[in-house]
């Protein structure tokens, strides 16, 4: 995994970074700020695992645990080669109202883009060849989506895709979702559960 951290430290050097607020290119999240729990997961668009995970795993999630309030869900770009920076650049050119439901799209047809170009993988998201070479050429974007890998990388452990975070333990691996349920069991307790204490990641 050195050779990736170089790749993205190389990367990360010549995309011109600079201090702003990246938060909005980094993640994306789902559920209540104020759910006793958060889990954040670092995902790449190119992952089989991630997508095996995402389109039949997370919606159970969510449905069960999201949208009850038990669970705050945030989604971490872990682009692990140029495709998926590609993809993610694509799918963070949108409105953040469109951007989970443009990863489910990205996951469920990846190999009718991966490995083809920009035009090519933006038109799985409706968006116009003009359209997507500008979201490729956004260096805003691309910066942090790369410093954000870094960091992840450098800082957390984080050198596998699908990796979860919950109350600064880590968790490798797509899941079931009864495989899931075994791992978080605080989320099957009662509504008098205490409140987690936060993942220890920044998202600026």
């Amino acid at each position: 995994m050195k050779k990736l951290a170089l790749v993205f430290f190389t990367l990360f050097l010549a995309s011109g970074a600079r201090a702003m607020d990246t938060d909005k290119f980094r993640y994306i999240s789902m559920g209540s700020q104020d759910a006793p729990i958060t889990i954040v997961e670092y995902t790449s668009l190119t992952c089989h695992h991630c997508a095996d995970f995402h389109l039949y795993v997370l919606p159970l999630i969510k449905q069960k645990y999201v949208t009850t309030g038990k669970l705050r869900w945030i989604i971490m770009a872990y682009p692990m080669d140029k495709d998926a920076i590609m993809a993610f650049q694509l799918v963070h050119s949108l409105p953040e109202s469109k951007r989970e439901e443009a990863m489910s799209k990205m996951f469920s047809s990846q190999k009718h883009w991966i490995g083809k170009t920009p035009e090519v993988a933006g038109k799985m998201l409706g968006l116009s060849p003009e359209q997507s070479q500008q979201a490729v050429q956004n260096k805003d974007i691309e910066t942090a989506l790369l410093a954000g890998s870094y960091h992840a990388q450098k800082e957390l452990d984080v050198n596998a895709t699908p990796t979860f975070y919950m109350d600064s333990k880590k968790f490798e691996g797509a899941m079931t979702m009864e495989e899931f349920d075994k791992t978080f069991p605080a989320l099957h307790e009662g509504e008098d559960q205490p409140a987690q204490k936060q993942v220890t990641t920044r998202l600026n």
